[in-house]
């Protein structure tokens, strides 16, 4: 599997995102961890979704291999950057598919 993964850094209003993006055909989906996990736990469902989609995994901030926000970390913090920041770590695209 981590032949197909691509690993990115973005560093978004002081805060550094690691999110991974596996290539596919069609719309792209953003898959969110809950607390405390990582993009890890979305491992399984990754080239499954693949085969269909362009999904992204994003770790939040303080989790993974995403640095703190300055404000600090938890799961206040991530709850805040859940609909804000996986978005600004796309590429231009139309069409999100959110699963929570």
């Amino acid at each position: 599997m981590s032949e197909t993964l691509e690993h990115r850094e973005t560093t978004i209003e002081g805060v550094r995102l690691h999110r991974v993006r596996a290539a596919g055909p069609g719309t792209p989906v953003v898959l969110l961890h809950g607390w405390p996990q990582t993009w890890y736990a979305w491992r399984k469902v990754i080239p499954e979704l693949a085969r269909h989609h362009e999904v992204f995994a994003v770790d939040l901030p303080g989790l993974g291999d995403s640095g703190s926000s300055p404000r600090g970390h938890g799961v206040r913090i991530a709850a805040e950057a859940d609909a804000s920041i996986p978005l600004c770590t796309l590429p231009d695209h139309q069409g999100v598919i959110w699963k929570r």
